[in-house]
Formats: C-alpha cells, structure tokens, sequence
C-alpha cells in the first residue's frame, strides 16, 4: 500500500514540473492569464533587467518594446510601460492614457513571480477601490511565442 501512495506521489511529481524557459541570450518570455476565453498577455523581456522586447521576424532580432510604441502600432499608442526584475520578480508598471475611467489614466502593476508562474495585477475600479486579480503564466519561446 506505501508503494503505491509513493509510486502515485512519485507519478505527480514529475508530472507536474514546470518546464524551464527558453532563452535567447538573456530574452525570455512569459505567457499569463490563459482562460475560457482564450484571453492571455504575452511578456517578452531581458531576464537581467526586465526592459520589455518584442520580436520583429522580418529582421529576426529583438526589438525594445519602445519601437513597437513608436511605430504606431494601435494598441500600444497610449500606453506606457516601465519594467524592471526584482529578485525572482517580474514588475510591470502600465500606465493608459485613454481610457473611460474618470481621470482618464488608468494605472496596473503586475508582479509575476517567475519561479511559481504566478502573476498577481493590482489596479483600482472605476469607484476608486483597489482590485487584484490572479492569473497563471507559462514559459513560452520568445521567438514563436507558444
């Protein structure tokens, strides 16, 4: 009977490892929030200092977040990003300019721990009172993005 709990233990253990991140030179990339509805952030960043990249396959490199912003791709026009690692912590601070809350920015700060794959985002409602929301994350590769 012990054997048998262990062999079951044994079984979910490795089972359930998370798998490591797949890196290009100090690039890696995280995927949180996947849902019902399919919904999920991609987050492509340096391991060392968490400056957001995004992956431009027409040059094949790594590209900083900025210059995806200043192409005028249209979901990030009004928007603002400041990131940086903390520990085993990944901290993003977003930063939107036209939205329908009242004083027209509204501010998150996302914390994904990186050992856990857990990431938590805090923000404030439309009333004013502070909200968080937890979400899964799992490494994906930062150059195909699954």
């Amino acid at each position: 009977m012990l054997r048998i709990i262990l062999l079951i233990n044994l079984f979910f253990l490795i089972g359930c490892t998370q798998n490591p991140p797949i890196t290009y030179s100090n690039i890696r990339a995280l995927r949180c929030g996947l849902n019902k509805n399919k919904t999920y952030r991609q987050y492509t960043f340096d391991k060392n200092t968490g400056y957001l990249y995004f992956y431009d396959s027409s040059k094949e490199k790594f590209k900083p977040l900025s210059q995806r912003i200043e192409s005028n791709s249209s979901s990030y026009i009004n928007q603002e990003y400041i990131s940086k690692v903390k520990g085993h912590k990944l901290i993003i601070n977003e930063i939107d300019y036209l939205n329908e809350y009242p004083e027209k920015i509204f501010k998150l700060t996302r914390i994904i721990n990186m050992k856990s794959l857990n990431e938590r985002n805090i923000f404030r409602d439309k009333e004013g009172n502070l909200e968080t929301k937890r979400l899964n994350c799992v490494w994906i590769d930062p150059k195909l993005g699954f």
